[in-house]
């Protein structure tokens, strides 16, 4: 009878220590707009497309959703991505001028995405740095291309959002990117928070507005890639 009553009592301690960990506040930010400062490290800084190009970008995000915002070419030029952490569902979305249009990637089309890219693999070290007032974790990307390039991120765990980055060759990052690059359209673009605002989202903005023909990654690539020659012509 003691060993049962000790046992039962055993079994009520741990749930109530469970039930503790459940009650414990999470204080992290869970809604709000990262703003970033965007540049190009290796573009001729005396190119003329540097100066259509955007050097701001926005990230509304709200719990497992999130919604990034960038502007080229004086605003004829804008490219959106809506992505959902918990159903794993990203769009990205290009207007140019009257043009709109969207392509939709599922967890397995992401993967087979970031295939044709060149492979990389991720370093964590334990250096800490500060960006926009959060403290950031470093690791260092080595990137499987000619030049067997290198460079650093930043990610921070302080801000609630769960799988930001599901989609990216970054999915082993368990944190929101604070400093970070990506290489697409043969452009090298950099990306540095500089400040993070505590505000309500609104639910629309994580949805496909109307008027986006939606089509293949093929043909979003092409297209891309003829704005981006155009802009640089």
């Amino acid at each position: 009878m003691k060993l049962a009553r000790n046992y039962l009592f055993t079994v009520l301690l741990l749930a109530l220590m469970t039930g503790c960990e459940h009650l414990k506040k999470d204080s992290r930010l869970s809604e709000g707009v990262i703003e970033y400062e965007v540049s190009y490290p290796k573009m001729d800084p005396s190119s003329l497309l540097i100066e259509l190009l955007p050097t701001k970008m926005t990230m509304h995000f709200r719990d497992d959703e999130f919604m990034t915002d960038l502007a080229a070419g004086f605003g004829m030029f804008r490219m959106n991505v809506i992505s959902n952490g918990d159903d794993k569902e990203m769009s990205q979305m290009v207007k140019l001028i009257k043009e709109r249009y969207v392509v939709v990637y599922d967890e397995a089309a992401a993967r087979k995405s970031n295939e044709h890219m060149p492979a990389i693999t991720i370093e964590q070290t334990s250096n800490v740095k500060k960006i926009a007032g959060y403290e950031c974790k470093e690791a260092i990307v080595h990137v499987q291309n000619a030049e067997n390039e290198t460079y650093k991120i930043y990610y921070t765990d302080k801000i609630r959002l769960k799988a930001p980055n599901w989609f990216t060759q970054f999915t082993d990052i368990e944190g929101v990117l604070m400093e970070y690059q990506v290489e697409r359209y043969n452009l090298c673009s950099k990306f540095v928070a500089s400040k993070v605002l505590q505000q309500e989202v609104e639910d629309n903005l994580f949805e496909v507005p109307e008027g986006y023909k939606r089509i293949t990654e093929d043909e979003m690539n092409e297209k891309m890639q003829e704005i981006f020659n155009n802009f640089s012509e």
